[in-house]
């Protein structure tokens, strides 16, 4: 967070109004945690709070009863979810958590990533494919069947 904050405020000439200033941040945010993950080789995981302008990282799941099965069910379910999400390589990652988590925009998304919207939206619908093979293999891998709700 340091470096980052250092980095803003010596570019902070450099800010040309091209987008907002709160994505010109992030997006100095998001690339110098991804320079740091691959420098010191951090398996970045999503059960650390991970705080933003938007708050905390939440994957909530919809309460619609609260009987202890479905409480277990619901805990399940999110730590699959979060430990399918680490095992994605890091541009998968980004997109996932910025769009699906985070509920940024495709237009944000690419102006905090510096890529096209088509290179956005490529990389989105290529991560949530990979992260259902994943979830798919970890629920077969332990025996897992889904529900009839699916």
């Amino acid at each position: 967070m340091q470096e980052a904050f250092i980095k803003i405020y010596k570019s902070i000439r450099e800010f040309k109004f091209k987008s907002s200033f709160s994505t010109w941040v992030y997006r100095i945010v998001v690339n110098t945690s991804i320079d740091f993950m691959r420098s010191k080789k951090v398996v970045y995981s999503l059960n650390e709070a991970i705080k933003s302008e938007r708050g905390d990282i939440n994957i909530e799941i919809a309460d619609y009863e609260n009987t202890p099965e479905i409480e277990l069910e619901r805990k399940l379910t999110k730590e699959l979810v979060k430990k399918s999400i680490d095992k994605l390589d890091d541009i998968h990652r980004t997109v996932i958590i910025l769009r699906d988590i985070q509920g940024f925009s495709y237009n944000e998304i690419s102006e905090i990533l510096g890529c096209s919207l088509g290179t956005v939206k490529s990389r989105i619908s290529r991560g949530r494919i990979a992260l259902r093979e994943i979830i798919l293999k970890e629920m077969e891998h332990k025996d897992i069947k889904l529900s009839q709700k699916e």
